[in-house]
């Protein structure tokens, strides 16, 4: 949590563009997965940290302008795979916290169209609570119908990293940095999990 979430750290990984919007999903969706093999292995602090720095923008980083300018669609994944571990019972966030990240989710999508992430498209729940949310679903709907009514080939996808369609030129000219900084991220989540089974078997000592 130190690193991921550390003010400096996030900076340099913002000046690297899209790819590491793409990267701060990979956190996120490893840390479901983590919760996803141990129930309860992950404090709910943590969530409700990722929410306050990536969405609420408790740095004031310009989180915000960095998302919509430079890959929106890691955000819609990163807001899907927060409100899946919602609904998974991973994370008991109050219902004006689920709102508010529901209705971002929805927001991203109409104004950009749908990444079509596996938190997106691809899961009908989360799709389900985000409309409940809206005060006017119909455009997100209509978004995530279109989109998903397209031929396979001509479907908006998102790579694995959370980034959409990007160019393959810029994907072949990603530097060594880049690289490190991805390699500093899953080292920074070994550590995030090593420390919640760490305090975690404490409070059960306890």
């Amino acid at each position: 949590r130190s690193t991921v979430l550390n003010e400096k750290y996030l900076k340099e990984m913002m000046e690297e563009g899209p790819g590491a919007a793409g990267s701060f999903a990979a956190v996120l969706q490893n840390t479901f997965g983590w919760e996803t093999t141990r129930p309860g292995m992950i404090d709910d602090h943590l969530w409700e940290d990722y929410k306050s720095v990536f969405l609420d923008d408790s740095l004031n980083l310009g989180m915000k302008e960095y998302f919509e300018g430079k890959n929106p669609y890691a955000l819609q994944e990163m807001t899907g795979v927060m409100l899946e571990a919602i609904r998974k019972g991973f994370w008991e966030a109050s219902p004006e916290t689920a709102r508010e990240i529901a209705r971002r989710h929805g927001e991203l999508v109409e104004i950009f169209g749908a990444g079509c992430s596996g938190y997106v498209c691809d899961n009908a729940e989360v799709q389900k609570a985000v409309a409940r949310q809206m005060d006017n679903p119909e455009k997100y709907q209509a978004e995530i119908r279109r989109i998903r009514e397209a031929a396979p080939g001509s479907r908006k996808t998102s790579e694995v990293t959370g980034q959409r369609m990007k160019r393959q030129d810029e994907h072949e000219n990603r530097t060594e940095v880049s690289s490190l900084r991805r390699a500093i991220t899953i080292w920074s989540l070994l550590c995030i999990c090593a420390a919640a089974v760490f305090f975690g078997g404490r409070r059960r000592r306890r």
